[in-house]
Formats: C-alpha cells, sequence, structure tokens
C-alpha cells in the first residue's frame, strides 16, 4: 500500500471545513451577540413562585407547608403536596352591550 490510497482530495474536504467554520462563527457570534439566559428586565416577582403548598394527609386534614422543609412521614406513607397558584381576576372595562 502507498500513501495515496490515503489521500483526500481538496475537493471532498473543502466543504467540511467551511461547514465547520461557519458552525464556529454562528457559535460565537452566538455568544457574544446573542440572548442571555435570562431577561436583564425581569422582575423577582415573575421569577419566584408565589403560590402556596398544601399537604394533605392520609386521615383528610390539610396543612399549609413551606417548600422546601423537614416533615414527619414514615416511609411507608404517602405525602401528597397539592399546590395553588394565586389567580389574577380580571375586570372588563368596556361596556357589555
Amino acid at each position: 500500500m502507498t500513501k495515496d490510497n490515503y489521500q483526500i482530495s481538496k475537493k471532498r474536504i473543502a466543504p467540511f471545513y467551511i461547514l465547520i467554520s461557519i458552525i464556529l462563527m454562528w457559535f460565537i457570534g452566538i455568544q457574544l451577540f446573542g440572548p442571555d439566559e435570562r431577561d436583564a428586565g425581569a422582575k423577582p416577582e415573575n421569577i419566584i413562585y408565589s403560590g402556596t403548598f398544601t399537604w394533605e394527609k392520609p386521615d383528610g386534614s390539610s396543612e399549609k407547608i413551606s417548600v422546601p422543609g423537614h416533615y414527619d412521614v414514615s416511609p411507608e406513607e404517602r405525602m401528597r403536596m397539592i399546590s395553588i397558584f394565586h389567580t389574577l381576576r380580571l375586570t372588563n372595562s368596556f361596556p357589555m352591550s
């Protein structure tokens, strides 16, 4: 065998290098000019969950709890938690006809 068998044509390798160059330029461009992970105008109240968590106990009672937290639950018992989102009431500002 000679080295000629392992030579790759420049016509075949050029599209590969062009593609890799385009991907590299796209990646660098997105890193420099793309959007951040978090919007600078984001308000903390929109990021932090403002709902409540309720623990429904096996005996039928319920208790508001904070998450994260530590609670006495035996390994055989299931801890059923319900999350309640605060709802926004909108009023109709247009006259009904």
